[in-house]
């Protein structure tokens, strides 16, 4: 009898006495090679779903996959993963708040916020008075129409300015604010207050500073790098 004639009947006899569920099999088997396939694409970027496949079967890899041109198997060739470039650090509110503040008389008596948001408590020698900032960006769609009466700047920066009472409780308290919209979506208000806790009663007749500071503080270039 040829050789190959007996090797398959030895096969086949070996297969009758093996007992071993054939599809718990199979399905093991996959369960391996697809946890080979997201160990790879973890460690390797950029190679197609179809080379993944053919590495989790273990034929790919051997076959010269990853070896020079034409797969000789001259050795690996090595993949580098490129790290994601850092995003600009937007500059620190309060700092940029601080350095912004004028500096005729008035101290800070206090300071706090972080990230996006920041105040100070400024003091001019007339009464306690609160200015914080808030900077915003990708804020042109979510805005909306809510911008109404905008003066809009030669550069298309919308530039709104209230005057209201202050909503936190505190007596006789007045808000001022300069709310400034840039085109890219970009927003940075900036609002004064003439007490030091909006919670709390005004201690000055107006805020420490004016709108026309608060308009230049919120439209300076600082607040983005």
């Amino acid at each position: 009898m040829p050789f190959e004639d007996e090797l398959g009947n030895a096969l086949r006899r070996a297969g009758d006495d093996f007992t071993t569920d054939g599809h718990a099999l199979v399905e093991a088997g996959e369960r391996r090679g697809r946890r080979l396939v997201a160990r790879r694409r973890a460690a390797v970027f950029g190679v197609s779903v179809l080379a993944l496949g053919a590495i989790a079967t273990g034929g790919a890899y051997t076959g010269g996959l990853f070896d020079g041109a034409g797969g000789s198997g001259g050795g690996h060739s090595q993949v580098n993963v490129a790290a994601p470039p850092e995003l600009p650090a937007r500059a620190d509110a309060r700092a940029v708040l601080e350095s912004l503040v004028p500096k005729n008389g008035i101290t800070v008596a206090s300071k706090g916020g972080e990230g996006d948001y920041a105040y100070l408590v400024l003091d001019d020698g007339r009464g306690a008075s609160l200015v914080q900032v808030n900077v915003q960006e990708s804020m042109g769609e979510a805005l909306g129409g809510r911008m109404g009466g905008a003066a809009t700047l030669p550069d298309g920066t919308k530039v709104l300015e209230t005057k209201q009472p202050g909503e936190k409780g505190g007596a006789g308290v007045l808000w001022w604010t300069v709310d400034t919209l840039r085109p890219d979506g970009r927003r940075v208000v900036v609002s004064a207050f003439n007490t030091g806790n909006q919670a709390k009663p005004a201690t000055r007749k107006e805020p420490a500073l004016t709108m026309e500071q608060l308009r230049t503080i919120a439209l300076d270039p600082k607040w983005f790098g």
